[in-house]
């Protein structure tokens, strides 16, 4: 293979000075002339009918300038996955914090007070706050007109029954997750206004402005030429700014309603309690193996507590379904979901999109399948891992495929052998367990359509701007993105300047969700990179009047392979170009990737690559108080090609961190009305630096056809095992398996108390 210039090196990101000097620009450091602060009236109450709201006392508050309720807007809900969720209520709310009305001020103070002289007049309804109660006939409806059961998902892959009935031993096993919270550095902030011109320009922290841009133009009844989000950084997303925030239609309505500049920044409980969370699930998990333990079918059932609205609930648990189908080679598989409106927080997407909550009870139940069988847990999985060119039951076609390599050296990274089988006994006993996982590269599930969209312009003076159409939440995606194009280019990494996702300028791209930006983007950004220098190429053959096959582009320069001195630099090329218009010569491209769009019977190839990974876990458990700690995390994952290892790993490290927090300690709980009473860090127990173990990367690179450089998705794939490689660990220590996420510290110790094998 030929030596890369920037490929596969450790190069700083992109806006890491910015970062840290201070100077980077997010939304809450922007101040527009006449800007105006708004805040958001919640509901106190997780279901109501609203009788009546009053606003003449918050109007004559000094410094008010509009009070908006849901009667002031246009009525249009947002589109999402179901048109069920308004900008703001207007008969009903439907859980606890759901936004009835919203006040523009001149500052924040005048805006509080306002809030409080909002009189609603509520007509109390029951709260529905279990799934399965939900779902009984006597239950209110959420939604009138509409069931509480939002969606059923019924998939049958293979003859299941039949693979039941072959089957020498049938597993039988229940498990269930926790509602979990994003934890953004940078709590939500939108601002928006309305131009001279009534073009609406909004500045969000998203992961996808593509569809802000749709669903602000849609709530507003703008066209969507009317309406343009435009480039900020932003404080972390991990899928909470994928697709839409509910507080940037707010800020839209308000800033056409005053015809000023409004800015909506959220409290860290209002993130915490009001923004969309991790779906908690219910799952019954049954599997058939053969006595060696080559597993011959599946079956899930699966019950989703959705929440007030569906957001993109469906896609979450449709890809729960896929992952399940294809996570170890399963030959029959079906699954039943079940998606419940509860009077909670509202689930969305979240880093694995529904991966770590169906990844707990495949692998926890393959560790038990394993014992059970006189297995050691590697043997079993060695059986039935995924292999190059499997067709997975729901059609997902791997092409690469770096898991047994994984698995290999995850195993001989960790001494598996001899720390799994020494004897436990003590106050103080250590474990070690293992689970894997897969995930896409880009996922073909939206009407929308799948594509990546590039544009580069390269001016007289050498230096190339990259236009793109999705943000980077911290994931280091400007920064590969621009890695590629100078190594197509040969120019310093510095002379490639990431100018952001203006949707006015910038082309169109779905947006950073499914690990599909480094995939996808970049396919785009090394294909516009590669028709640049082609175009590069033919004007400087035509100045030189040598062919372009004699050609060499290096470093800013084209010269002849014989003779370095028949040369111009790439400036020049610029000038001389017929395509150059405006002393500018741009090269746009549009990525597709070779998949087919998910139809309703859930079968098809919806991603063009699949990532693998093996996370081992080792733990520590103190028999005499439950306490409960990671003391190392050896991670052997499947990138494809390390763009930029530094990216890498750091996104690895992120996941796992996050993966350990989901295991053991972090959750929303809601009380018996309603309301989140974890609603600040403090309360939530998210782990900080003191809890991060030792984490070892290894980085498997399978070199995928179809990526860039061979590169694959990595972001979110780090966090989907963590978990039962925890749950695993802790069996192997003390001979305890937990069914139920997060395993804390009173469970351990009662479990142990009441001579639990199971919790």
């Amino acid at each position: 293979m030929s030596k890369h210039r920037y490929i596969g090196q450790r190069v700083p990101e992109v806006h890491s000075f910015a970062k840290i000097s201070g100077k980077a620009e997010f939304s809450d450091d922007l101040k527009l002339p006449g800007m105006l602060q708004a805040r958001i009236l919640r509901s106190p109450h997780a279901h109501a009918r609203i009788l009546g709201i009053d606003v003449s006392r918050a109007l004559r508050v000094q410094g008010v300038v509009t009070v908006m309720t849901g009667q002031d807007t246009p009525g249009i809900n947002y589109q999402a996955q179901m048109p069920d969720m308004p900008v703001l209520a207007r008969d009903k709310v439907r859980y606890v914090g759901d936004p009835v009305a919203a006040v523009a001020a001149e500052s924040l103070e005048a805006a509080g007070e306002a809030l409080k002289l909002i009189e609603v007049r509520y007509e109390p309804l029951p709260a529905l706050l279990d799934p399965e109660e939900a779902l009984k006939q006597s239950a209110p409806q959420i939604h009138e007109g509409k069931n509480n059961l939002m969606l059923q998902i019924n998939r049958d892959f293979g003859d299941v029954d039949q693979a039941f009935a072959a089957s020498d031993r049938v597993f039988e096993d229940e498990f269930s997750t926790q509602a979990a919270a994003h934890c953004n550095l940078e709590p939500r902030c939108s601002v928006a206004r309305l131009t001279a011109d009534n073009v609406l320009e909004i500045w969000t922290g998203t992961q996808s402005p593509y569809f802000v841009r749709k669903e602000v133009a849609h709530v507003c009844a703008l066209p969507l030429s009317q309406v343009r989000v435009m480039p900020i950084l932003s404080g972390g997303g991990f899928g909470s700014r994928s697709k839409y925030c509910e507080d940037e239609g707010v800020t839209a309505l308000l800033a056409i309603r005053t015809g000023k500049p409004v800015k909506i920044t959220l409290s860290r409980e209002e993130e915490m309690t009001t923004t969309r969370i991790r779906h908690p699930y219910r799952m019954k998990i049954k599997t058939g193996v053969r006595r060696d333990g080559t597993l011959l079918a599946r079956q899930m059932e699966v019950v989703v507590d959705k929440g007030a609205y569906c957001h993109y609930g469906p896609g979450v648990t449709g890809y729960a379904g896929g992952i399940a189908s294809s996570l170890y080679r399963v030959p029959n598989f079906r699954y039943r979901a079940r998606i419940v409106y509860t009077n909670k927080e509202v689930g969305g997407p979240f880093r694995g999109f529904g991966a770590p909550q169906v990844g707990l009870a495949i692998d926890v139940q393959l560790d038990r399948i394993a014992q059970e069988l006189g297995l050691d847990p590697v043997q079993i999985r060695q059986r039935n891992l995924t292999v190059p060119g499997e067709l997975t039951p729901c059609g997902w076609k791997v092409t690469s495929c770096g898991f047994e390599e994984c698995l290999q050296k995850a195993i001989e990274a960790t001494d598996w052998e001899r720390k799994w089988r020494s004897p436990k006994h003590g106050r103080l006993r250590r474990g070690i367990g293992l689970a894997g996982a897969i995930h896409v590269s880009g996922s073909n599930i939206f009407p929308d359509g799948e594509f990546s969209s590039i544009e580069l312009k390269m001016y007289r003076d050498g230096q190339v701007a990259l236009y793109k159409g999705s943000g980077d939440t911290g994931t280091w995606a400007d920064t590969v993105l621009a890695q590629m194009v100078a190594e197509e280019l040969d120019l310093p990494l510095s002379s490639v300047k990431v100018m952001g996702y203006d949707t006015l300028v910038a082309p169109v791209s779905l947006g950073s969700f499914a690990s599909r930006v480094c995939f996808e983007d970049g396919n785009a950004a090394k294909g516009a990179a590669i028709q640049l220098r082609g175009y590069l190429l033919e004007s400087a053959s035509a100045a030189l009047g040598l062919p372009v096959e004699s050609l060499v582009a290096h470093d800013g320069r084209i010269h002849a392979q014989s003779d370095e001195s028949k040369a111009l630099d790439y400036g020049e090329a610029v000038f001389r170009s017929p395509r150059c218009i405006g002393h500018v010569l741009s090269s746009s491209y549009e990525y597709s990737p070779p998949t087919v769009r998910l139809p309703p019977n859930g079968y098809a190839n919806t991603s063009a690559a699949f990532a693998f990974s093996i996370q081992v876990a080792e733990v520590l458990v103190d028999t005499s108080t439950g306490e409960l700690r990671v003391e190392r995390m050896t991670v052997a994952q499947d990138v494809g090609k390390a763009i930029n290892p530094l990216a890498v790993e750091g996104q690895i490290e992120g996941a796992v961190l996050q993966g350990i927090g989901y295991a053991l300690s972090e959750e929303l709980i809601t009380d018996s009305r309603g309301r989140v009473v974890s609603d600040c860090f403090e309360k939530y127990m998210m782990p900080t630096s003191m809890d991060l173990p030792e984490i070892r990367i290894i980085l498997v690179e399978s070199a995928d056809a179809e990526g860039p450089y061979g590169a694959k998705g990595v972001g979110e794939i780090g966090l989907n095992n963590t978990a039962p490689a925890i749950v695993n660990a802790v069996h192997n220590a003390i001979g305890v398996r937990f069914h139920h996420l997060p395993v804390k510290a009173e469970e351990v110790y009662f479990a142990l108390q009441w001579g639990r094998k199971e919790a």
